[in-house]
């Protein structure tokens, strides 16, 4: 649907965007007319009052990082999400960083943008076969398990014999499904809405220009394929 018709229906005092999918900005200008909070969009290109709310991808990196190390593996590698985010890459760019300081090697991989039937495993195969054994694997989120889990198994590579994994959302449903089941990093979700709602407020009362916040990560849950 067209955001200004929707806008225009409800005749809205103001917005709360989850914008973590989109990667590009024009969309934004949409709301400039609304105070609005964006999450997970911490660039704000754009001249009006806005407060964005984003999910701390740099913590959410670290965290990967070190359990992943704890396991002394060999090499490392992150898998990227299809679409050029801003949460996306913060948190393979911190995670390589990190990895590289330890003196231990790490590649990335994007995935493709899925097919018709939601599957983004093109050239992940080649990618997880090329991989050094053991590894460890650093998911942009849950949504890739499923994918990469397949991979591994299509490869004849074990989980986490050969290939460790973590990933980030905590999302029970994917992580207590996966064989083995999936650690994951769980970002507060529900503090994050509760200061949107919060930021919300303010703009309406009393708007600050481009502020923004970054929401904390909340635990790590360990799962069998750490």
């Amino acid at each position: 649907p067209n955001v200004q018709d929707l806008l225009d229906f409800w005749h809205a005092d103001g917005c709360i965007v989850e914008g973590g999918g989109l990667s590009s900005e024009p969309w934004q200008t949409s709301f400039s007319g609304v105070p609005t909070v964006f999450l997970d969009r911490p660039s704000l290109q754009h001249d009006r009052n806005a407060v964005c709310i984003s999910s701390d991808s740099s913590a959410i990196a670290s965290i990967a990082a070190k359990e992943l190390l704890s396991l002394d593996l060999g090499s490392f590698a992150y898998i990227a999400w299809h679409v050029d985010t801003p949460w996306s890459e913060e948190r393979g760019t911190q995670f390589e960083r990190i990895i590289r300081a330890h003196g231990k090697s790490c590649r990335t991989f994007r995935l493709p943008a899925p097919d018709e039937h939601g599957d983004f495993s093109t050239g992940l195969d080649e990618f997880i076969r090329a991989l050094p054994r053991p590894s460890g694997l650093f998911l942009c989120c849950d949504l890739a398990a499923k994918t990469v889990f397949a991979s591994c198994q299509r490869c004849g590579l074990s989980v986490p014999d050969d290939i460790a994994v973590i990933s980030v959302d905590n999302d029970e449903s994917i992580c207590e499904n996966c064989r083995p089941t999936l650690s994951s990093i769980e970002p507060d979700f529900e503090e994050e809405g509760f200061r949107a709602a919060g930021a919300l407020a303010e703009l309406l009362g009393a708007p600050a220009k481009g502020k923004s916040a970054l929401d904390p990560v909340l635990r790590l849950a360990e799962r069998e394929s750490t």
